[in-house]
């Protein structure tokens, strides 16, 4: 069962967790807000270890319960967020609000014993956490044969391949897509893609 311990007790997570490989601490950041990208910070905040967690039995209802231990509790709204071993604020924070987010944070708990969490209370300020990792947009890419301008027939072959775009879990980073046409009619159907795909 997990305890809560102020930052002045000593702990060895060595050999505490030795051949214990589902037990990690939590590294807790509570009380305090995340500044919005690009310069993320938490600020204002409260720190302390919650030792012998063990990943099996881990969840957000169990986050939930270590925050009733503290003087704040658990406000109406309230995010989670972890932030990858060895990653910076600004694109190793990660959400912690559903069973895919779980899956991901379990998988750093067997070669990293202390894990960062922060706590955010009110509405979010990081973009992650709002978005499903289920939903995934599909991309049609569509490539026309010749098209003779004086030609109306609008029977002309497609091939359509379908691409996944990028699972809405992770930061998006804005990108410019060039498209070369040398063909008035084409140009405006590359156009219309564009709008389309943005």
């Amino acid at each position: 069962m997990w305890s809560i311990r102020l930052l002045d007790k000593p702990f060895n997570t060595k050999v505490a967790y030795d051949g214990h490989p589902t037990l990690f601490t939590i590294n807790l950041y509570h009380g305090g807000e995340l500044t919005k990208f690009p310069h993320v910070q938490y600020i204002d905040r409260s720190v302390n270890y919650v030792d012998m967690v063990d990943i099996y039995e881990f969840s957000v209802h169990e986050l939930d319960a270590i925050m009733k231990g503290f003087r704040d509790g658990v406000p109406p709204m309230i995010s989670y967020h972890f932030l990858v071993p060895s990653g910076d604020f600004h694109f190793g924070l990660k959400p912690l609000g559903n069973d895919d987010d779980l899956g991901t944070f379990s998988q750093y708990v067997r070669d990293h014993k202390i894990m960062r969490v922060y706590i955010e209370h009110g509405e979010t300020k990081l973009l992650t956490y709002l978005m499903n990792p289920k939903h995934v947009r599909k991309v049609n890419i569509v490539e026309m044969d010749e098209i003779d301008e004086n030609d109306d027939n609008e029977n002309h072959t497609t091939k359509v391949q379908d691409l996944p775009s990028p699972p809405k879990s992770s930061p998006v980073e804005a990108q410019s897509l060039h498209v070369e046409v040398h063909d008035r009619k084409k140009e405006l159907i590359a156009n219309h893609f564009i709008e389309a795909a943005t």
